[in-house]
């Protein structure tokens, strides 16, 4: 069992009245008296633990219904051909070997939900929820070459992003931790790791690994393959000391793993360091996830995010870009520490002939400890004192043809669009922003002036223009 330690004690708060909860063998609101139990181990925090537990049960079992049905299917497919026998019987080990695994899942999740809930609760399509469970399994606890290197690409930066602008190292939130090789790894940079998923499953497979279990599964490639035999191989998750070099008595002494929806996450007002999103951004439109972001963090917290932004939800209107977050983390008092793009290849298995590679972007957003000013027409802007720049073509290789580096006093480099570098430009001499939209005005299509103030805020964050 994970042992539950003043790690977050002095920090967890009741979801319901917002009091601090008092920790025994588990949480409770001294004040509204709600319980919050474990889940087989795994402390859950959600407002209504019933629907949770029956809704996570529903899934899993029409999962399980889907694979016995897809085996019948196949089990007939395969019965008049002989020549493809090795192919069939490895695939039929395979997702016999990982459908029992589900179905324990299943019958745990029955034995505390209610008759009731489970009758409420409505099927949902939860298959490729579930497979990402062993593709995560695989890359983070097989000790794998193909999973060390992507983990080694996407912890390399990382690592860099806590070393150059993350001073208070007292704790992280990891949201979206899945089996949660990322947040053991942090444990060698700061003093608390907070990880938390809404996946059960996900969760309790970490919960074993941390109790020094080992899980055995089945990886399964349909297609892009070689071989008949790299269909299916069985593989065996479990824990050594990774990168950071933490035995397990260490890291369950700083990490503490919990079920809970990020948007209602259970610690106080201001009282997290910094909350990383690795490949987890997108799964939330930002309009919900940014205002508890905000709430969270210490004023000087940073948000750091890494992955695609590929968005596994309908509402196009939410799926923003780059650009637009980047915009939405400004006005709501946040300033660019960090910002690149960077590939990786992206649950690799080296059986397959496809591999998916990512443009990720890292970003890296600090909260101020002030609240932005906004901008009215009288604001006065100017360019900060130092500021370089050289055009010379493709200055870099990834850096496009309508995109200018320039030089802040302090050396660092800063890649601006060309309507940016306009700006700069007209801003040599300071004016004000009633002014430089009417110049702009003659040479863009300006939609609207929220939009180069959205510019603006940008720059002023990077330290490249300031009010005057």
């Amino acid at each position: 069992m994970i042992t539950y330690t003043d790690i977050a004690a002095d920090q967890m708060i009741c979801l319901q009245c917002g009091a601090p909860l008092i920790k025994e063998e588990t949480y409770s609101c001294a004040a509204c008296h709600k319980d919050y139990p474990h889940l087989h181990g795994v402390p859950l925090f959600v407002s209504n633990e019933e629907e949770y537990i029956a809704g996570m049960a529903k899934q899993y079992a029409d999962f399980a219904q889907q694979k016995e049905a897809e085996l019948g299917e196949l089990e007939q497919a395969f019965e008049n051909r002989p020549l493809r026998q090795v192919y069939w019987q490895q695939l039929r080990k395979a997702l016999s070997g990982n459908n029992e695994l589900i179905g324990t899942l299943v019958n745990m999740l029955c034995e505390r939900a209610s008759p009731a809930a489970l009758l409420r609760t409505k099927s949902s399509p939860v298959t490729a929820a579930v497979l990402k469970d062993f593709q995560y399994l695989k890359r983070d606890w097989c000790w794998l070459e193909e999973g060390e290197l992507q983990l080694s690409e996407i912890l390399g930066p990382l690592e860099e992003v806590i070393n150059e602008a993350i001073s208070d190292r007292e704790n992280i939130l990891v949201a979206g931790a899945g089996v949660g090789r990322i947040a053991v790894e942090l444990c060698g940079y700061f003093e608390k790791v907070y990880a938390t998923d809404l996946s059960f499953s996900m969760l309790w497979f970490f919960q074993q690994l941390l109790k020094g279990a080992s899980i055995n599964f089945h990886e399964i490639n349909y297609a892009n393959i070689l071989q008949d035999t790299y269909v299916a191989r069985e593989l065996t998750a479990s824990y050594h000391a990774p990168f950071s070099g933490y035995t397990l008595p260490e890291v369950n002494d700083k990490l503490f793993c919990y079920i809970s929806d990020i948007l209602h996450s259970p610690h106080k007002d201001g009282s997290i360091s910094a909350f990383c999103s690795a490949y987890f951004t997108d799964v939330l439109a930002l309009k919900l996830l940014l205002p508890e972001v905000k709430r969270l963090l210490k004023p000087g917290g940073v948000f750091i995010h890494l992955g695609p932004l590929g968005y596994g939800f309908e509402d196009v209107g939410e799926k923003l870009a780059a650009n637009e977050i980047r915009a939405a983390f400004i006005r709501a008092g946040f300033e660019v520490v960090r910002e690149e793009v960077i590939r990786c290849n992206h649950l690799e298995s080296d059986l397959s002939m496809q591999t998916v590679t990512l443009k990720n972007w890292l970003v890296v957003f600090r909260k101020m400890e002030y609240v932005q000013q906004p901008i009215v027409d009288a604001t006065i802007f100017g360019v900060c004192e130092g500021i370089k720049y050289e055009v010379r073509g493709r200055l870099e290789e990834d850096i496009p043809m309508d995109q200018i580096m320039i030089r802040t006093a302090d050396g660092e480099a800063v890649i601006i669009a060309e309507l940016a570098f306009d700006i700069l430009r007209f801003l040599a001499t300071p004016q004000t922003f009633e002014t430089l939209i009417s110049h702009l005005d003659s040479c863009y299509e300006i939609e609207a002036p929220s939009m180069i103030a959205d510019v603006l805020l940008h720059l002023e964050s990077l330290k490249v223009i300031n009010r005057i």
